[in-house]
């Protein structure tokens, strides 16, 4: 018995779909059309997951691209040409040149900006790494000395265990500087369209240019690393180099328009080396709070909160050595949380009253007493270990021997 081909299966799909589509936009039933592309760029996109050339498959994303792109406008009410042929189904020529596919990529990294009105004030302690950070960035926005030339900070790399505050310091330089917050994750840089990954980079810093002053925020860079072996470790390995060839040529922008990249990793060893040593000189280690910081970080989600504890800060500060600002912030959460449930028995039944009641129900408050923070402390427990602290020193070390030069 002779079965179908799973391929050709999925074309005719895409070819009803588009045709439904051709016949919603020709009927003027807009949303239905924008639907119905969307369907089928989707579809698309399992056709292009088939094993095929490559360079067939590049032409089977790009009309992924197309059939997105048409989606869209029609949904913000402008029109271009069909992109069915009524007698052949998708047109041949749904080739997007660079320029066209950059700007869908520059509309897609729009979505990245985030408004951030965090201040340095929102940090406690860590003062001298504060200080670190605002001296950077003053020296790559102020003007050099008279006769004077030097290559100011474009770039940083926060490092430190997780829930240290590397996010949050990276939106107060944002905020304290009133510029354009790019929050990316490294994983939104490594596209699933093969080949594309590059462009995406490229488009991310034309549009932090745009917008500039711009900070590009870059989370868990050490997750853009080429795997040995992989089968994506030529597309991987091409995005690391833009990524370097964008770093280096960043200079060009100093004293004209601001664009800091920041990048952040909870393991700096996991790094791909080359792109550690554009960082080179330009490392910031974000440590656990010391005791100092530790009461600053209670004082902000407590005191300031309105919150009364029967334990001292002291008390409480010597109950949190090794734990992160995060883990702080989570036990004061969940503290707060016991208390409430303390404070307000049968508080589940008030569920069964519906949301009005629920919204004009005064809750009451009671001091956090012992048995609130000891439920806190056995939910929450630091993930930071010496082991790993040591690993910090460590990596340090190593990137300062390795030499002066970029390393490729």
């Amino acid at each position: 018995m002779t079965y179908p081909d799973i391929g050709d299966i999925v074309r005719d799909q895409i070819n009803k779909t588009l045709e439904s589509a051709k016949a919603a936009e020709k009927k003027g039933f807009t949303e239905e059309a924008a639907s119905k592309y969307e369907s089928a760029a989707m579809l698309m996109q399992q056709y292009a997951d088939f094993p095929c050339p490559s360079d067939e498959k590049k032409k089977r994303l790009e009309q992924v691209l197309k059939l997105k792109r048409r989606s869209k406008e029609l949904l913000h009410g402008y029109s271009s040409k069909p992109l069915v042929d009524s007698q052949k189904g998708l047109r041949a020529d749904t080739h997007q040149d660079s320029k066209e596919i950059e700007e869908d990529f520059e509309s897609e990294f729009s979505s990245l900006i985030t408004k951030t009105d965090v201040t340095w004030d929102d940090i406690g302690g860590l003062e001298s790494t504060k200080r670190q950070i605002k001296t950077a960035y003053v020296m790559a926005l102020a003007k050099p000395p008279l006769g004077q030339h030097y290559a100011a900070l474009n770039r940083i790399l926060f490092f430190g265990p997780p829930g240290t505050g590397k996010t949050t310091m990276a939106a107060a330089v944002a905020g304290e500087l009133k510029s354009t917050f790019f929050q990316v994750n490294s994983h939104d840089l490594i596209s699933k369209y093969v080949g594309e990954s590059s462009k995406q980079i490229a488009a991310l810093y034309a549009l932090a240019q745009k917008k500039a002053p711009s900070i590009v925020y870059i989370d868990e860079i050490d997750a853009m690393v080429p795997q040995p072996g992989s089968v994506d470790n030529n597309a991987a390995q091409l995005v690391v180099n833009t990524f370097k060839t964008i770093l280096d040529g960043m200079g060009k922008y100093i004293h004209k328009e601001l664009v800091l990249t920041i990048a952040a990793t909870n393991y700096p060893w996991q790094m791909d080396k080359a792109i550690a040593s554009r960082f080179r000189g330009m490392t910031i280690y974000i440590p656990l709070p010391d005791a100092a910081a530790r009461k600053a970080i209670f004082d902000i989600h407590l005191t300031k909160k309105g919150q009364k504890t029967a334990l001292s800060m002291d008390e409480l500060v010597n109950k949190t050595n090794m734990y992160s600002g995060r883990e702080i912030e989570m036990v004061c959460q969940q503290a707060i949380r016991s208390m409430l449930d303390r404070a307000n028995p049968g508080m589940e039944n008030l569920a069964d009253k519906g949301i009005d009641f629920i919204r004009n129900y005064q809750l009451v408050a009671k001091e956090l007493n012992q048995a609130d923070f000891e439920s806190a402390f056995e939910n929450v427990k630091p993930v930071a270990t010496p082991a790993m602290l040591s690993n910090y020193e460590i990596w340090m070390q190593s990137l300062n021997n390795t030499g002066s030069g970029k390393g490729g």
